[in-house]
C-alpha cells in the first residue's frame, strides 16, 4: 500500500533495534534521561528540501505543529503549583529549542498558550528576563492571530503585566494594567469577573508602588502600546495571576470571554497620580 504521495512506506523496525543502529552511527546519544539527537541531524531535519520527500516545507511545518501541541498538552496546567515544578523543568529545554528554532511568524494559538504559561512559570522562579522575552513574543503573536479586542489578546497582555510586576518594574506594569483594565471595561463590561479581578490587581500594584506616585509628578510615564508590552495580574490586596486561561483552539465554550468581539483600536490614557487612583479603585472593589 502506498502513502498519499505514491511512495511505499518503510518497514517499521523494532524500536530498540532502530535506536541501536542510530546510536552506532552517532546519530543519537542515549542517556539515562532520554535521547539526544546530534546537532547536525537536528539542523538538517529543520531545513526544508523539496527534493527530499521527508523534508518538504509543509512536512517540517506539520512536524513543528505536532511538537508544539505535544508540549502544550504535556505541560502542567498550573504554573505556580510546586507539584508541577519538576515537570516544568524537564520540559524547559524542549520549549527553549522550539523558541530558538521556530520563527515567531509560525506561532499558533498552541504556541501562545505554551509560551505564556512558560513565561509565568519562569517569572515565578525568578528568571524575569527570559520570561519577559517569551511573553512579549506571545503578545505579538496573539495580536497577529486575533482581533485586538479578542480575549486571547487581553489575557496575553495581562500576562505581560504580571511578568513586569513580578520583576519589580512597576513603572511599566501599572500603565499596562491601567490600559488592559480600560480595554476589559470596554469589551467585557465593568462588572465582568475578569474586569473586577483586573481592577483588584491594578489597585494592588498601586499599593505596592508606594511613593511611585510622587515621583510621577516630575516624570510622566509613557502610555503602553500593544507592541511594547504584555502582562497578567498579580497578587496582594489580595491580587491574582492572569485573569483567565487562554482557550484551547477547538475547545472554546460559549462563554463570552472565549469569543472574538468587534475589532477596535487601543485607547491611550494618561496615568493619574497613584494615591488618588488607588483610593478610587478600592472604592470600586468595595462596592463590587
Amino acid at each position: 500500500m502506498n502513502d498519499l504521495h505514491g511512495h511505499k512506506p518503510l518497514a517499521a523496525p523494532f524500536p530498540q533495534d532502530a535506536l541501536g543502529k542510530l546510536a552506532a552511527y552517532n546519530v543519537i546519544i542515549p542517556t539515562p534521561e532520554g535521547i539526544t539527537v546530534h546537532r547536525l541531524v537536528q539542523a538538517l531535519a529543520r531545513t526544508p528540501d523539496d527534493d527530499d520527500r521527508r523534508r518538504r516545507a509543509e512536512d517540517i511545518a506539520a512536524a513543528r505543529g505536532t511538537a508544539t501541541r505535544l508540549l502544550d498538552n504535556t505541560r502542567p496546567q498550573s504554573y505556580d503549583d510546586p507539584a508541577g515544578w519538576s515537570q516544568w523543568r524537564g520540559l524547559l529545554p524542549h520549549i527553549d529549542a522550539l523558541v530558538d528554532h521556530a520563527p515567531a511568524g509560525t506561532d499558533t494559538d498552541a504556541t501562545v498558550r505554551l509560551l505564556c504559561d512558560t513565561a509565568l512559570f519562569l517569572s515565578d522562579q525568578g528568571a524575569h528576563p527570559r520570561a519577559l522575552t517569551y511573553v512579549q513574543r506571545c503578545l505579538i503573536s496573539a495580536q497577529r492571530l486575533h482581533h485586538l479586542d479578542h480575549t486571547f489578546v487581553l489575557n496575553t497582555r495581562a500576562g505581560l503585566a504580571y511578568v513586569l510586576r513580578r520583576a519589580g518594574d512597576l513603572q511599566r506594569a501599572i500603565p499596562l494594567l491601567e490600559h488592559n483594565l480600560a480595554e476589559e471595561e470596554r469589551v467585557l463590561g465593568a462588572d465582568h469577573p475578569h474586569t473586577l479581578q483586573s481592577r483588584n490587581n491594578l489597585a494592588s500594584a498601586c499599593q505596592e508602588a508606594g511613593d511611585l506616585g510622587e515621583r510621577s509628578h516630575s516624570s510622566s510615564r509613557p502610555s503602553p502600546t500593544p507592541s511594547a508590552c504584555w502582562v497578567p495580574a498579580t497578587r496582594q490586596l489580595k491580587s491574582y495571576g492572569p485573569t483567565s486561561k487562554l482557550p484551547h483552539s477547538g475547545k472554546a465554550g460559549t462563554d463570552r470571554t472565549d469569543q472574538p468581539v468587534s475589532k477596535g483600536s487601543f485607547s491611550t490614557r494618561q496615568p493619574r497620580e497613584n494615591s488618588d487612583r488607588t483610593k478610587r479603585l478600592l472604592v470600586c472593589i468595595i462596592r463590587s
